[in-house]
């Protein structure tokens, strides 16, 4: 069977950005394989005396490096394209029986396309493959694995010549082996599956990962009472790690009859810590349950290779005091693939700039926003339900937009803030505020800011400090509106915006086409006021042929609990048609714009620059 290579549009996009440069480059493709297909989701571009590991430690279980791209190519013959591939370095990544996926750009080219892609097959022969650009969201369709487990780590402090480093790292590599070897069992939280190199319990050798879903005794999804529907069955699977330590497999050239004993005497200092280890493997849903063990145990030594890697680069020895390293995990920029990075406990967020700076350049990501901030981290749907609020309810919504429209939402996460939350009563009089507080909750859990979202009080503090409301305001239970909340959102986190006047709500009918540009370029909630009433508007259905437009209404006139299934199930989160505003009130929208890092709004980054994230 011919082999097919699948390239992401967002890859693309990043491939495209970085040979448009005009600097001669090369790197490393991203993706899945399997028996007959090959899928580009990212590339990582290469250093001088690079090595695996400089990309890997970056890399969950699943996604592999499946290929090469450069641009110092003049001419795209498979002659001189073998030529370059020799200067590459191939004999790091080339896996035994796996062909490589191969993308030579001209220098002077401003795209990437089709025609760029080759297969490097049995390291010497170049064919090309069929070859599609796919917009659809590849991590729909795999099984997303967490393994947590805590590691003990012991190593000898010797601050010399910087022998501490090799010991560590001689550790973690007895770690890494340890991970991969017969003595180890992965488990399936809620369930009674053990996964190893050789053996299986709880399943039959012939199942597949799509079964292990069926057998975690308790649900997750959204909690107890939540609403139960197909994205439960893409929730996250987790597993924890347990280690056999009295197999006898591991003492196999010991005579059974004969004790031994190890003991050295000896004084020295050592580090001691527990390694937090939160490893994200990324699979097919129809992978053996046979490999899964090779997948769960590479996703833990790339892991490990990463702490270690942080550690030595951040550490500084003589102080004898060392940090934690913590593991965070990310989806930038849209494309189909998880990264974890690894901070230590005690850095703050300017400390890391370079550091985030470094894997942006890596990834072909822009400098011009946050994207590896911890709070940036992909919150998976466990930590969603303790996270106190929902996070995007309206991802629940079955499509219930406009015939032949076109769907424009919020882009990234928010949290659902409505009356009577925090254990405080504004029924009737604090709708605005409630909107607001969505509205910071975006650009918090973007990472364009560590503050916490502003409570009542300090929304009113914040209007008199401005000079809009007088002192008495404060305590008051006084309404606000769209333009109180765009001075709110300038005051409190350095974010302008735009304010869209209508006369009445029948005129809202008639800005389908500015909403829909408002969510492609900015992907702000926009808070919207009329008569005594505010909501949260989270996105548009619109038909640019017949002007059909729906809204993605966020209510947060809502009293009830966190229950996603009533919030939905009573519309308090759904699609509303043009009759749902009052056809004679006139309305003010606050359209929060993105902060630019070439603004003032950098400082608040923290940014060493004004082009750094």
């Amino acid at each position: 069977m011919a082999k097919k290579v699948v390239v992401h549009h967002e890859a693309l996009s990043v491939l495209s950005n970085i040979c448009s440069s005009k600097q001669k480059t090369q790197g490393c493709l991203l993706g899945y394989r399997n028996s007959s297909n090959y899928e580009v989701v990212a590339c990582a571009k290469c250093q001088d005396g690079w090595n695996t590991n400089d990309i890997k430690q970056y890399l969950p279980g699943g996604i592999y490096i499946i290929g090469v791209f450069y641009s110092n190519a003049v001419a795209t013959d498979t002659s001189s394209i073998v030529r370059d591939l020799g200067s590459f370095g191939l004999e790091k990544i080339l896996v035994e029986g796996e062909d490589l996926v191969v993308c030579p750009i001209g220098i002077e080219c401003d795209t990437v396309a089709e025609e760029n892609f080759y297969l490097w097959t049995d390291g010497q022969t170049l064919t090309i493959p069929t070859v599609s650009i796919s917009r659809d969201c590849s991590l729909d369709s795999l099984l997303t694995i967490r393994i947590k487990c805590p590691i003990p780590l012991s190593f000898e402090l010797v601050t010399k010549a910087d022998i501490w480093k090799a010991n560590l790292q001689k550790e973690i590599h007895e770690l890494c082996n340890a991970s991969q070897s017969r003595s180890v069992l992965y488990h399936l939280k809620d369930s009674d599956i053990l996964v190893g190199s050789d053996q299986l319990c709880g399943l039959s050798r012939d199942s597949s990962c799509s079964d292990l879903h069926s057998h975690i005794k308790t649900g997750d999804g959204f909690g107890e009472g939540g609403r139960k529907s197909k994205k439960e069955q893409l929730s996250t699977l987790q597993f924890s790690m347990y280690h056999q330590i009295n197999k006898k497999s591991s003492f196999h050239a010991v005579p059974s009859c004969c004790p031994v004993i190890k003991h050295s005497l000896g004084n020295y200092k050592s580090v001691e810590m527990t390694l937090p280890v939160d490893a994200v493997a990324v699979v097919s849903r129809d992978l053996p349950v046979t490999d899964l063990h090779t997948v769960l145990s590479t996703a833990v030594c790339h892991q490990l290779t990463a702490m270690a890697a942080c550690i030595i680069k951040d550490t500084v020895a003589k102080s004898e005091k060392f940090s934690k390293p913590v593991p965070y995990h990310f989806q930038p920029g849209g494309l189909q693939a998880i990264f974890s990075v690894v901070y230590l406990q005690n850095m703050t967020e300017e400390q890391l700039v370079q550091r985030r700076t470094e894997v942006h350049r890596m990834l072909g990501l822009p400098e011009n926003q946050p994207l590896f901030r911890r709070c940036n981290a992909v919150m998976f749907h466990e930590d969603r339900s303790s996270y106190g609020y929902l996070i995007n309810p309206h991802t629940g919504i079955s499509s219930q937009g406009v015939k032949g429209g076109t769907q424009y939402l919020v882009d990234g996460l928010y949290s659902y803030h409505h009356y009577m939350q925090d254990r405080f009563d504004d029924n009737k009089w604090g709708c605005a505020y409630r909107s607001l507080q969505t509205l910071m909750s975006w650009f918090k859990l973007q990472g364009y800011t560590e503050k916490p979202v502003a409570s009542h009080k300090e929304v009113q503090q914040a209007l008199v400090d401005v000079g809009d409301k007088d002192p008495k305001f404060v305590g008051s239970r006084q309404w606000i509106g769209s333009m109180e909340v765009s001075y709110c959102l300038d005051h409190l986190l350095g974010v302008t915006s735009k304010i869209m006047f209508v006369s009445t709500g029948a005129e809202l009918t008639t800005k389908g086409r500015e909403l829909a540009l408002h969510f492609q370029t900015q992907g702000t909630p926009i808070m919207i006021g009329g008569g005594v009433l505010a909501h949260t508007i989270l996105g548009v259905d619109f038909n640019d042929v017949t002007g059909d437009l729906k809204f993605l209404i966020l209510d947060p006139h809502y009293t009830g609990a966190e229950d996603l299934k009533v919030i939905l199930d009573k519309g308090w989160c759904g699609w509303k048609g043009p009759d749902f505003w009052d056809q004679h009130a006139h309305y003010n929208l606050c359209m929060p714009q993105r902060p630019c890092a070439a603004t003032l709004f950098a400082g608040l980054l923290g940014l060493g620059s004004s082009n750094k994230d």
